[in-house]
């Protein structure tokens, strides 16, 4: 691993060793296309490295099958859900919840 991709790996860096070799891979491509983001796409996938490793094995699972149930609804229903996702983004992290 380049010092560059393990500076942006290192939210990842606890669970590295743990990880099979295709997780690894994809990682390392997302560190590779990392330089040519914008910061704020840089920051989100800082976030979300935080934000999946943080989640125990048990939660991960949960995410993993909510996604695959998204991706079977029709494409309207996908865009809804994405799009109150967006809404969501936009409320300070303080007031969430709150509604």
């Amino acid at each position: 691993m380049k010092p560059q991709q393990r500076e942006v790996l290192a939210p990842l860096a606890q669970e590295w060793d743990k990880m099979d070799p295709v997780k690894k891979k994809k990682w390392l491509g997302i560190a590779k296309r990392y330089p040519g983001m914008t910061p704020s796409e840089q920051q989100r996938t800082q976030l979300q490295m935080r934000d999946w490793y943080s989640l125990t094995p048990e939660q991960r699972e949960l995410v993993r099958e909510k996604y695959k149930a998204i991706k079977k609804l029709p494409p309207d229903k996908r865009h809804e859900i994405k799009q109150k996702w967006r809404e969501y983004e936009q409320i300070p992290e303080s007031q969430r919840g709150q509604r």
